[in-house]
C-alpha cells in the first residue's frame, strides 16, 4: 500500500519568509546603490541588500556581503546593521544545512533585536531558530518559536512574512498527521498570499495542501493543487520548483496506478534535475524512474536507472543510498531470472546493513557513555559547590557562635547563676554534636545507594543500547512482539535476531 512516507514523495518542507525585500530588484540597481552609497549607513544597507540578494543564488558571495555589511555597521555601532548582517548569515548557514552554526547567527542577532527593540528583526530570529529546531526534530521546539514569531509579526501586522509562517507551522502539524490543523494554516497563508500577491508562498501552499490530500487518498484535489502550484512555478521560471512538483504529481499518480502518467512526471523531473545540474535530487529521481520501469516489466531500462542510481549512491558514498539501490538491483535481477546476479547484491545488501546497523550500536553506545561522564562529572561539580558552601556556612556560624559565646561567658561571669548556665550551655552543645553526627552519617548512606543505583542505571542504558530495536524485530516478523521485563533494573538475559537471505536467526524467540 503506497503512503505518504513512500520514497517518491519529496514534498516542501520549511518556507523562507525572510525579508529578501531585494529580490524583487536586479542585481545591477543593487550594485549601483552599493557604488553610489555616500554614507556608512548606505554602504552598510546596499551590502545587506546585496546579501540577501545572492542568498537564494551564490552563498559565498551572500557572506561576502554580509561579513562586509557587519564590519561597516560595527564601526559606526550601528546594532540593527549588525543584526541584520548576522541573520542573513543565520539564513545562509541554514540553507547550507548549518544548523548548528545557524542557530548560533540566529541567536546572536536575536540579542542584536532585542536591544534596539526591533520586533520585526526578533520575530525572524525567532522563525529562524524555529526552522533550526524542525530540522533537529525537535518539534515542540520549533512549535514554541514559531508561535513567538507569531506573536510580533501579527502585532506588527507585518503581512509579508506571515504566509511563510503560517506554512512552516501548518508543516509541523503535517508532520505528526494533524491534518486538521496543517490545513487550516496552510488555508490561511493562501489567502493572505494571494491579497499581497506572493506567487511564491501561494505556490508552496497549493504544493502542501496537495500531499495532505495525496496522504488521504483524495488523489483528484492533490493533483489539482499541484498543478496549481506547477503552473505558478513555470510563471517564476523556478525550475527546481517544477522538477519537485512533477515528481509529487508521479507520487499520485503512482497511488492511482496510472504508471505512464506517473513515469512521465517523472521523466520530466529528471530532466530538469539534469539541466540544473541538481546531483543531490538526481539519485531518487532515477530510482523513481526506475522503479515504474521495473513495475510495467521495462527490465532494460530499468537496469540503466537503477545502475545510474547505484553510481551516484557509491560517488556520495552514501551507506542507506547504496542499500537502496542493491534492493532494487536486487529485485530486479530476480525478475529477470538472474539467480546468481541477485543473490550477490542481495548478500553485499546484508553486509552494508550489518555495518550500518553496528556503527549505530556503536554511535549509540558511546554517546551513552559520553552522556553519563558528563552527567556524572556535572553531579560531582555540584556535590564540590554544596561541600564549599557548606564549609563557609559552619565557618560563619561558628565566628557568630563564638562571638554570642563571649557575650553570654561576659554576662555569666557577671551573674549569681554562672555554673547553671554554663552547664546549660555545654549540654545544649553536646545534643547538637550528636545530631550532626548522625546527620553526616545518614548522609554518607544516601551517598552511597545513590553510587550504586547510578552504576546499575547507566548498566542498564548500556544493555538496552546493544538489545535490537524493536523496528528490526518487527520488520522481520510484524505479527510478532517481544516480552522484555527485568525483575528490577537489570537483566542477566540479551535477545538478539538477524535475517541472512531468506533464514532468520534469534535467541530468546
Amino acid at each position: 500500500m503506497f503512503t505518504k512516507s513512500a520514497f517518491f514523495f519529496i514534498f516542501i518542507v520549511l518556507v523562507n519568509t525572510f525579508s529578501l525585500y531585494s529580490e524583487s530588484q536586479d542585481s545591477l540597481s543593487l550594485f549601483k546603490s552599493l557604488k553610489e552609497a555616500a554614507t556608512p549607513q548606505q554602504k552598510v544597507k546596499a551590502n545587506i541588500s546585496l546579501a540577501k540578494y545572492f542568498l537564494q543564488k551564490n552563498i559565498p558571495k551572500c557572506f561576502n556581503y554580509s561579513s562586509a555589511a557587519y564590519l561597516l555597521a560595527a564601526n559606526i555601532d550601528d546594532k540593527k546593521g549588525m543584526a541584520d548582517a548576522t541573520c542573513v548569515e543565520g539564513e545562509a548557514h541554514f540553507l547550507q544545512a548549518n544548523f548548528d552554526e545557524a542557530n548560533l547567527k540566529f541567536t546572536e542577532a536575536l540579542s542584536l533585536y532585542k536591544k534596539i527593540k526591533n520586533n520585526i528583526g526578533i520575530a525572524e530570529c525567532y522563525e529562524g531558530i524555529g526552522k533550526v529546531a524542525y530540522k533537529n526534530e525537535e518539534i515542540d521546539a520549533a512549535l514554541t518559536h514559531f508561535s513567538e514569531a507569531l506573536k510580533l509579526f501579527e502585532k506588527e501586522k507585518y503581512k509579508n512574512a506571515l504566509p511563510g509562517l503560517y506554512i512552516n507551522i501548518g508543516l509541523l502539524y503535517d508532520e505528526v498527521s494533524n491534518y486538521k490543523q496543517a490545513l487550516d494554516f496552510y488555508s490561511k497563508a493562501l489567502q493572505l498570499a494571494q491579497e499581497i500577491k506572493d506567487e511564491v508562498a501561494e505556490a508552496s501552499c497549493y504544493t502542501n495542501i496537495g500531499g495532505i490530500y495525496a496522504a488521504q487518498g483524495k488523489q483528484s484535489l492533490a493533483i489539482s493543487y499541484l498543478e496549481k502550484a506547477l503552473k505558478l512555478k513555470e510563471k517564476a521560471g523556478n525550475k527546481k520548483g517544477m522538477a519537485l512538483t512533477l515528481n509529487n504529481l508521479g507520487a499520485v499518480y503512482y497511488q492511482l496506478e496510472d504508471l505512464d502518467k506517473a513515469l512521465e512526471q517523472f521523466q520530466k523531473a529528471y530532466d530538469i534535475y539534469i539541466e540544473i545540474n541538481d546531483g543531490k535530487s538526481i539519485f531518487p529521481a532515477c530510482n523513481n524512474i526506475g522503479t515504474i520501469n521495473l513495475e510495467k516489466g521495462n527490465y532494460d531500462k530499468a537496469l540503466i536507472y537503477f545502475n545510474k542510481a547505484y553510481e551516484l549512491a557509491k560517488s556520495r558514498e552514501s551507506v542507506v543510498d547504496k542499500i537502496l539501490c542493491l534492493e532494487n538491483l536486487t529485485l530486479l535481477y530476480k525478475q529477470l531470472g538472474k539467480s546468481s546476479q541477485a543473490l550477490e547484491y542481495s548478500m553485499e545488501c546484508s553486509s552494508l546493513k550489518d555495518t550500518l546497523y553496528n556503527k549505530d550500536q556503536t554511535s549509540i553506545t558511546a554517546e551513552m557513555q559520553t552522556r553519563f561522564a558528563t552527567e556524572k562529572k556535572q553531579q560531582e561539580n555540584e556535590i564540590l559547590n554544596l561541600q564549599v558552601k557548606s564549609e563557609s556556612f559552619i565557618k560563619t556560624i561558628f565566628i557568630i557562635a563564638a562571638g554570642l559565646l563571649l557575650v553570654i561567658a561576659f554576662f555569666i561571669f557577671r551573674g549569681l547563676r554562672q555554673n547553671k548556665s554554663q552547664y546549660c550551655f555545654r549540654r545544649k552543645n553536646k545534643i547538637i554534636e550528636e545530631q550532626n553526627k548522625r546527620e553526616h552519617q545518614k548522609h554518607i548512606v544516601e551517598e552511597q545507594n545513590k553510587d550504586i543505583t547510578d552504576s546499575i542505571r547507566y548498566a542498564e542504558r548500556i544493555q538496552n543500547a546493544i538489545l535490537p530495536p524493536e523496528k528490526q524485530w518487527y520488520s522481520i516478523f510484524p505479527q510478532s512482539f517481544v516480552f522484555y521485563k527485568p525483575k528490577d533494573i537489570l537483566s542477566g538475559d540479551f535477545y538478539w535476531i538477524e535475517q541472512k537471505g531468506d533464514l532468520v536467526f534469534c535467541s530468546g524467540c
